[in-house]
């Protein structure tokens, strides 16, 4: 929620030029919050997917790792080979 003001009457000066932008840019801004189903879809092509798996490939992790790494690799092998059917 904000205030506007109606600066027709302030003389120009590069203070008020400066606020004049600010209040633009706050009008610009959407100050709703993201959609959370919208900040988790991410679109990786066969390169990209190939890229990550082979850099998991070439590394080495600790005990603890282990099982979420093995889950990471299963949805990642899981989405180039339903990418790799639509192709």
């Amino acid at each position: 929620m904000g205030f506007k003001a109606n600066m027709s009457n302030v003389p120009n000066t590069s203070n008020n030029n400066i606020l004049l932008k600010e209040q633009n840019l706050n009008n610009k801004i959407n100050l709703e919050e993201p959609n959370i189903s919208e900040l988790l879809k991410v679109s990786l092509d066969l390169e990209e997917i190939s890229y990550i798996l082979n850099s998991i490939k070439s590394n080495t992790f600790r005990g603890d790792q282990l099982e979420k790494v093995f889950n990471l690799v299963m949805k990642l092998q899981n989405h180039y080979t339903n990418i790799k059917k639509n192709d």
